[in-house]
């Protein structure tokens, strides 16, 4: 009883630990689209009349053609997350099923236990190698789409190119932002995405086992 509630003890700290960054994560996370929507609007308050119709239907069309990339990556990085999510909660919820068995049958339910396991996890780990390279996709193809209506905006409201004395600081300031909100989103995409202390681990067993997906 002792080992268990020590357990309990640290896998609650570890469970506090993990909330605790990420919070520090969202919120670092809330500061730089703070700053790159401030920088924003500040650029487009320098705007000083619009453009011709040909130079904003130009632009309109350039961001009319980035919003179909930016929005299935935004998708393809969705559905990846959700289903490793998924994963690791059937993984779970097979492991809690095994732990409830009387300890003279699972030793016989082994193999199906590993059967149900083995190709969650293999799909698990190819999930959790391939997301990074969604979210930097994701990433990509949003900062280019908000270029392209940076560019419709400036059409609209004629804003001074970003080398114009009056923008060009601000626009360095957006670099930089852009540049502070892309490592902070994918830290924040890492750890969201972490096992979760104990999630492993045998919580209340459900009274028959888990539904079996076909792999």
């Amino acid at each position: 009883m002792q080992l268990t509630d020590e357990l309990i003890r640290i896998q609650g700290a570890a469970q506090d630990e993990r909330t605790a960054r990420l919070e520090r994560l969202r919120e670092a996370v809330r500061r730089a689209e703070d700053r790159v929507a401030d920088l924003n609007r500040q650029i487009l308050a320098a705007g000083d009349g619009p453009a011709s119709d040909g130079e904003r239907q130009a632009a309109a069309r350039a961001a009319a053609a980035a919003t179909g990339p930016a929005e299935r990556a935004a998708r393809d990085a969705a559905a990846a997350k959700a289903l490793a999510s998924r994963r690791k909660d059937e993984i779970a919820e097979w492991k809690a099923w095994h732990a409830g068995l009387a300890p003279e049958e699972q030793a016989s339910h082994v193999p199906a236990l590993a059967g149900e396991i083995d190709w969650r996890a293999a799909e698990l780990n190819a999930l959790t190698a391939r997301i990074p390279g969604l979210e930097a996709e994701r990433l990509r193809t949003k900062g280019a789409l908000e270029l392209a209506l940076a560019a419709a905006a400036a059409a609209d409201h004629g804003l001074p190119g970003p080398d114009d004395p009056r923008v060009a600081e601000l626009h360095r300031g957006l670099d930089d932002a852009r540049a502070a909100l892309e490592p902070a989103l994918i830290a924040l995409q890492a750890a969201e995405t972490e096992t979760p202390p104990g999630a492993l681990g045998p919580p209340t067993p459900p009274a028959v086992p888990p539904t079996a997906v076909a792999s």
